[in-house]
């Protein structure tokens, strides 16, 4: 199991020791990187604090490195502090090698960027290193330039967006033909260990009502619900999920979507039942997301939520890693009441834990 740790004044020589194992061997494949004397820490000090490193380790024993800073005006002059993070050194032991030490580092800053509310993480490399290129795009970055510093070190600049990381997978499901409203019965009948027979009746839908869902998907459930309500408004930030949900609700004629963001699209209207399911672990402010719930609801409206039970900070998906902040349900059952909601029901189901909380009249 990899741990990534800050590094402290002791840790210097083990910071020198990655960094010099890395210049050996780059130098017997014919592919020099760093200068010798820039990876000392006397060198490394000009430009980093050791408080900027993460060592990787691999049952205690060092594998990797990495800076990770919030200013960098050398390469990225137009990004103001704070606004970003940079990885810079990111170095990995020939004996840590095909262990998923530099995914691990890389996964970690893209972590701390979301602790932090930042959505940019930057990192630049040689140009012509296809291998390592290819890394970071699997990481999810992008390329935004290419360019010769100095006259002599062929860069390539990257990107990686924390919120075009959700939709980007998402808009990759579709694409992949991943579609829930679709799945075999068994499938189905899996996801319903989320939100099934008890979340749609916790909504109390009826022909007169109009309901609001948060992260509409590809319209599971809304293809339980449009047909019991006057008017059913879904919203989701992936471009190509809202398309598909348009083709599987097309037979509805109740339905609008809204490809955006939840907290910061502005609706026009108030609704009667909002309701949400796997969708709040994709939010990080969790007491904006349930006071804009209670703005956004008539008196007397309910807002139904359904929270995984799952405590993990990413979900690993093979090809790519996605970020998510878990519900906790004690945080949110705090959150509903400080909001000015009425919990009527919290109840648990095998993956999940569902609330059902009504705003006063």
């Amino acid at each position: 199991m990899i741990s990534i740790k800050q590094a402290t004044d002791k840790d210097i020589p083990v910071i020198e020791e990655i960094m010099t194992d890395v210049i050996d061997w780059l130098e017997s494949i014919g592919q020099p990187q760093w200068k010798r004397q820039n990876v000392t820490w006397s060198g490394l000090s000009r430009n980093f604090h050791v408080g900027d490193f993460y060592i990787a380790t691999i049952e205690n024993e060092p594998v990797g490195c990495m800076a990770l800073i919030d200013y960098d005006p050398t390469f990225w002059p137009e990004v103001q502090k704070g606004e970003s993070l940079f990885i810079h050194k990111l170095a990995v032991k020939r004996c840590g090698a095909k262990q998923g030490v530099s995914k691990a580092l890389i996964s970690f800053a893209k972590e701390q960027a979301i602790k932090l509310n930042i959505n940019n993480v930057w990192l630049d490399t040689h140009q012509f290193r296809e291998k390592v290129r290819d890394l970071y795009e699997r990481e999810g970055f992008v390329c935004i330039n290419e360019k010769c510093l100095f006259g002599k070190y062929h860069t390539a600049f990257y990107v990686w967006k924390a919120v075009n990381s959700i939709i980007n997978h998402y808009d990759t499901l579709v694409d992949e033909n991943n579609d829930p409203v679709h799945d075999p019965a068994p499938l189905k009948t899996y996801m319903n260990k989320w939100d099934g027979d008890a979340f749609i009746e916790a909504l109390q839908l009826s022909p007169g009502k109009s309901v609001l869902e948060i992260g509409v998907g590809t319209g599971r459930l809304a293809m339980r619900v449009c047909g019991k309500c006057r008017s059913f408004t879904g919203v989701d930030i992936s471009p190509k999920t809202i398309e598909r949900a348009k083709e599987n609700l097309r037979e509805f004629s109740n339905v609008h979507l809204i490809c955006g963001n939840y907290l910061t699209h502005k609706f026009h209207s108030t609704f009667d039942v909002i309701y949400s399911s796997l969708t709040f672990m994709h939010i990080k402010d969790k007491k904006a997301a349930i006071q804009k719930a209670l703005d956004l609801l008539s008196p007397g409206g309910r807002f139904v939520l359904s929270i995984d039970k799952n405590q993990q900070t990413d979900i690993d998906y093979g090809t790519r890693r996605i970020p998510v902040f878990p519900d906790r349900p004690e945080e949110v059952s705090e959150l509903l009441t400080k909001a000015g909601f009425t919990i009527e029901q919290q109840f648990e189901t095998e993956f999940a834990v569902i609330f059902t909380a009504v705003k006063g009249t």
